[in-house]
C-alpha cells in the first residue's frame, strides 16, 4: 500500500523501508511599519524506500520532494543503537546528499542493503548479505523460591554458545526460539514459506527445502521472523536472504 501524500508509485514499484513520517515546528514573525505579528508553522516529510527509488516527500511542498533511483546511490551511511540499524544519509552519484533518519531496521533488512543498492557502498553495515543473526540474549525472569518436592529435579541443560547456533546453521540446521513451534504443522502455519520452497523434518530437525532440486537450508527463527539465505547469482559466495514473517 502506498502510504505517501502525493508521490505515485510506478507499476510493480512497492515500499520495502519505511514509510517513516517526521513533523517539524518552527515560529515566524513578521513586522511592517508599526504593525507585527508572527505564528507557527509544521513541516512534515515521509521517507522510505522502495525497491526502485528512494522518496523523501516533503507533505507541504510538493516541488521539494527529492527522489533518486537505487542504482545512482553511491553510499548508504548506516548507524546503530538498541532499536537496530537506521540509515541516517545516502550520498548519490551526482554528489547529492539526502538526509534519511530511517530507523528501526532489522538484521535481515540490513543484510538485503546490497541487493536493494546494488552500487552503493554500505557504510557502517554490521549485517551484510549471509550474515547469521544470533539470537537475543534472554530477559532473566524474576527469582522465585523453588516449590518442594520429594527429590530433585534435574538441572536444565545450558544454552547453547552463539558461536554453536552460527556453526549448525551453517551446517544446514535450524535454531529456533518460538515457544508456539512444537511441530512441522506448527512451522506450515505461523511461518508459510514463499512458492517453491517447503518444510522437511530430519534427524537434526526442521530444514527448509528447495522444491526444483531438494537443496536443504538451515534458517534462523526469532523474534516472530524466520530467515534463511539461499545462493544468488555473481560471485561464488554471493547470498540472499529470504525472509518470512510470522503469522497470527
Amino acid at each position: 500500500m502506498n502510504e505517501f501524500t502525493h508521490t505515485k508509485l510506478q507499476d510493480g514499484e512497492k515500499v520495502v523501508l519505511g514509510i517513516m513520517t517526521f513533523s517539524s515546528s518552527g515560529g515566524f514573525s513578521l513586522r511592517f511599519g508599526n504593525a507585527s505579528g508572527g505564528g507557527s508553522a509544521t513541516r512534515t516529510r515521509k521517507v522510505g524506500v522502495t525497491n526502485r527509488r528512494v522518496i523523501v516527500e516533503q507533505v507541504g511542498s510538493p516541488e521539494q520532494t527529492q527522489i533518486v533511483a537505487n542504482a545512482d546511490v553511491r553510499r548508504v551511511h548506516l548507524k546503530h543503537d538498541k532499536f537496530g540499524a537506521k540509515i541516517e544519509k545516502i550520498e548519490t552519484t551526482r554528489n547529492q546528499t539526502l538526509k534519511l533518519d530511517l530507523g528501526g531496521l532489522h538484521p535481515i533488512e540490513e543484510s538485503r542493503l546490497n541487493e536493494l543498492f546494488p552500487n552503493a557502498e554500505i557504510k557502517g553495515q554490521k549485517h551484510g548479505p549471509g550474515t547469521v543473526v544470533a539470537p537475543p540474549k534472554p530477559v532473566k525472569a524474576p527469582a522465585r523460591r523453588p516449590a518442594k518436592s520429594a527429590g530433585k529435579s534435574a538441572p536444565k541443560p545450558p544454552a547453547p554458545p552463539v558461536s554453536d547456533v552460527f556453526a549448525a546453521i551453517a551446517q544446514g540446521k535450524s535454531h529456533i526460539s518460538d515457544p508456539d513451534i512444537e511441530s512441522l504443522d506448527d512451522l506450515k502455519r505461523y511461518y508459510p514459506l514463499p512458492k517453491g520452497y517447503v518444510y522437511q523434518q530430519t534427524e537434526d530437525g526442521f530444514v527448509v527445502v528447495r522444491s526444483k532440486d531438494e537443496a536443504k537450508f538451515g534458517f534462523l527463527l526469532e523474534d516472530g521472523m524466520l530467515g534463511f539465505d539461499i545462493p544468488a547469482p555473481g560471485k561464488p559466495g554471493n547470498k540472499r536472504t529470504i525472509e518470512v514473517i510470522k503469522k497470527g
